[in-house]
């Protein structure tokens, strides 16, 4: 009598291991998409809270500095290969915005946090005015 295993045998265990690997990767690929979309997340977060606290010491937004010199965020804020974020001009006391919803940049806006500050960016014609108590974190 031979020991081992028979064909059959080996064919379902590696169908089996196939398929756990199959599921293993997609958990991996939504947990990864999430990773991404929350650190976008902060980013604008961040980026908010830093702006008010700019124009909160400085009484103004001077058009010589760059987003990323006020606040340390790099613009666009991104999701993989779609803009969620964007600056489009700076004003003494107003930044314009600009706004993506496309791909996983929809599933961002979606957090409530974040729906508040895109209102608040939309109701203004993508303009945000600071000095006042519009947007609160």
């Amino acid at each position: 009598m031979q020991r081992g295993f028979t064909l059959i045998e080996l064919i379902f265990v590696i169908v089996i291991l196939g398929a756990l690997a199959g599921i293993a990767t997609s958990k991996f690929m939504v947990s990864r998409d999430d990773a991404k979309i929350v650190v976008a997340a902060t980013n604008v977060k961040t980026l908010f809270a830093r702006l008010n606290e700019y124009y909160a010491t400085q009484g103004k937004f001077e058009n010589n500095k760059t987003i990323a010199d006020i606040t340390g965020v790099n613009l666009p804020i991104k999701i993989g290969d779609d803009s969620c974020l964007n600056v489009s001009n700076i004003e003494e006391k107003a930044i314009e915005f600009s706004i993506g919803n496309s791909g996983s940049c929809s599933d961002m806006w979606d957090i409530d946090a974040l729906a508040q500050i895109k209102n608040q960016i939309e109701l203004d014609n993508n303009r945000v005015l600071f000095g006042g108590s519009r947007i609160k974190f």
